[in-house]
């Protein structure tokens, strides 16, 4: 089953780099464009084009793995040593795409373990290509109610820190279950 998930993922990312690549033909070659839920962004194409080393690869999985244990922790002082100045969360789901940067991701941050005092996430599988990370991420808590929501999360990596972060988030998932834990038991008619 895991070996599924994991096959799959891959697909997809080679997936896009394929359509990146054609992306990049079409521009003329002169850059890939990547394109956002706001139409922002560009990559030069170099970060795309050039082999990435296996140890590259692995330095930016454990990026994304230590960004997540920070996010557990709390610790912002570990958020603004692996997000550049002017990463943007591109959806705003965790963040705030019009507010860049590390301050706005610990802000997000504290609103997240406001809401959910005990979240943690687990990393549950990451996978790299060139300069970007894929990562599929289960959150669970048990406050308000019990809870296990799932996302997918799509990263990009510059110099070492996270640049940029778009997610896929079960968020029908999440409302379905704290939805029901906060509708009272039916009371039997004797």
């Amino acid at each position: 089953m895991e070996t599924e998930g994991t096959e799959r993922l891959q697909q997809t990312l080679s997936s896009l780099a394929s359509r990146r690549a054609a992306l990049g033909s079409l521009a003329g070659g002169g850059g890939i464009a990547l394109l956002t839920a706001a139409g922002r962004g560009a990559r030069p194409a170099a970060a795309q084009d050039a082999a990435t080393p296996a140890i590259a690869l692995d330095a930016n999985k454990d990026l994304v793995r230590r960004f997540y244990e920070a996010v557990n922790r709390r610790d912002d002082t570990a958020l603004e040593a692996l997000l550049t100045p002017g990463f943007v969360d591109r959806l705003g789901v965790l963040g705030d795409p019009t507010k860049p940067g590390p301050q706005a991701m610990a802000k997000a941050v504290a609103d997240l373990h406001g809401a959910f005092p005990d979240a943690r996430a687990t990393v549950e599988e990451v996978i790299a290509e060139g300069d970007r990370v894929a990562a599929r991420i289960a959150w669970r808590g048990t406050a308000p109610a019990p809870y296990e929501a799932r996302q997918f999360d799509f990263w990009g990596v510059a110099g070492g820190r996270l640049t940029e972060l778009v997610r896929l988030f079960d968020s029908a998932g999440l409302d379905k279950q704290l939805a029901a834990a906060a509708t009272p038991a039916a009371t039997p008619i004797p």
